[in-house]
């Protein structure tokens, strides 16, 4: 058995090596820089997409945009979130100003009076 006082004797005496890593070998600096895979979106239109949705779905197919292009104007998180809306088939008012902005569309919507 090992007493504390020899353990922590040996620690003192035990030669640490300080020397710096070098920047490529740092895993810690490469936090964040994950490759994505870049294609240009292409969104299916479901039967069950409502008009918002497909509508959208058809002005990126398109626009024939590539997902780098998205994720380098609006951020990689709010890049993916408007692509994944659209793949669950759920997109609110906001994101698809987003999206219209994006592409260069201007949304007119006007409400015409039945009878």
């Amino acid at each position: 058995m090992v007493k504390k006082d020899d353990l922590f004797e040996k620690l003192k005496n035990l030669k640490i090596d300080t020397t710096t890593v070098d920047e490529e070998e740092n895993d810690s600096t490469k936090k964040g820089k994950r490759q994505i895979d870049d294609f240009v979106l292409n969104f299916e239109i479901l039967d069950s997409d409502d008009e918002l949705v497909a509508s959208i779905k058809q002005l990126i197919n398109s626009s024939k945009v590539y997902k780098s292009q998205l994720y380098d104007t609006l951020g990689r998180s709010e890049g993916y979130n408007m692509i994944y809306s659209l793949q669950k088939g759920v997109l609110s008012w906001k994101r698809c100003e987003k999206w219209c902005n994006f592409l260069g569309y201007k949304i007119d919507l006007s409400f015409i009076k039945i009878n």
